[in-house]
């Protein structure tokens, strides 16, 4: 059985801590996840595909990420000005604004001077989702993202054969469902060489499937689908069986009820803060348990996840 694992954004090989935090989602994955479906899990293929090289860069190394302003004394407030030469009511009005948004501006102030991390984070989502919709292609001329997708399941799709037909399963953590869903959708339908190629039961975490969908992004979107009639469940013959995931605290987190039919979509309360809900499923070993559970109930196996194995140093996982 091989399990093809999507990624993220942000996701660099250059960052230190990358083997250390791929090689955590890897030993979750054959401890909890490949004993729910082979008999031997040492010897099942995960193949990830790695596409982070291909994103985009921040050429300033984010020079352009707003610095912490210095605190704000009364010599150089604006309001002086506004005393001098505006009028009564625009000054009732704005001295009003600012004194019901006092609080929040000072939490503003503090969260704005230990943002700066998830600052970048949202930069690298945001130019990586950028980068993927401007440069993916389409079937037969994938761009360099989907083919490397694409060509991952060519590489699950021989170890299944190899290994007799075990099923095959897919792992994608946010941006990484969002270019795995063109794959299933667009992708695997009309690419020459991919026709045998189907995914038995995949996992998408903390994505924003159901969000693009609605704004039509997907190269399979169609507008005759919107309130009240969902968009079909992708075509059966590339995709069996499809649990989507979503954390209640992550903002960057969406559900796909009621966008696309026929989905198993489901919450995963992580327990975490805001700023740390979003590489929840990939930090925390429960979920993997919960993961594993899941595959074993739809594919209708009953092998128990093995009570011991070493796990890599348990670390801050970045976004994969």
């Amino acid at each position: 059985m091989p399990i093809v694992f999507v990624h993220g954004a942000g996701t660099r090989e250059y960052y230190q801590k990358y083997h250390v935090d791929h090689e955590h989602v890897r030993s979750h994955l054959r401890h909890y996840v490949a004993p729910a479906i082979a008999p031997d899990p040492e010897r099942v293929a995960i193949i990830t595909a790695y596409w982070g090289d291909i994103g985009a860069e921040l050429r300033w190394e984010g020079e352009s990420m707003p610095p912490t302003p210095p605190p704000l004394f009364w010599r150089d407030h604006p309001l002086q000005k506004l005393l001098v030469v505006g009028r009564k009511r625009h000054i009732a009005r704005e001295l009003g604004l600012r004194f019901s948004a006092t609080f929040g501006y000072y939490m503003g102030r503090v969260l704005a001077m230990l943002g700066r991390p998830q600052a970048r984070l949202s930069a690298m989502f945001m130019g990586d989702a950028l980068y993927y919709f401007a440069h993916r292609g389409r079937a037969p001329n994938p761009g360099v993202i989907p083919a490397r997708v694409l060509e991952a399941l060519r590489r699950a799709r021989a170890e299944q054969v190899a290994r007799g037909g075990e099923p095959l399963v897919a792992f994608t953590h946010s941006l990484g469902g969002t270019i795995f869903y063109d794959v299933v959708t667009h992708f695997l339908p009309a690419t020459p060489g991919c026709e045998d190629i189907r995914v038995d039961f995949w996992a998408s975490l903390s994505s924003q499937i159901g969000m693009f969908e609605e704004m039509k992004l997907f190269l399979a979107s169609d507008p005759i689908y919107g309130k009240g009639k969902a968009a079909p469940f992708p075509d059966r013959r590339f995709l069996g069986y499809w649990w989507n995931v979503w954390d209640p605290h992550d903002f960057l987190s969406f559900s796909v009820r009621g966008v696309i039919d026929g989905v198993d979509d489901e919450f995963f309360d992580s327990g975490l803060s805001v700023t740390a809900a979003h590489l929840a499923c990939l930090r925390i070993s429960s979920f993997y348990a919960v993961f594993g559970h899941k595959v074993a109930t739809v594919l209708g196996t009953s092998i128990a996840p093995r009570r011991t194995l070493n796990f890599a140093r348990r670390r801050p996982v970045a976004e994969m």
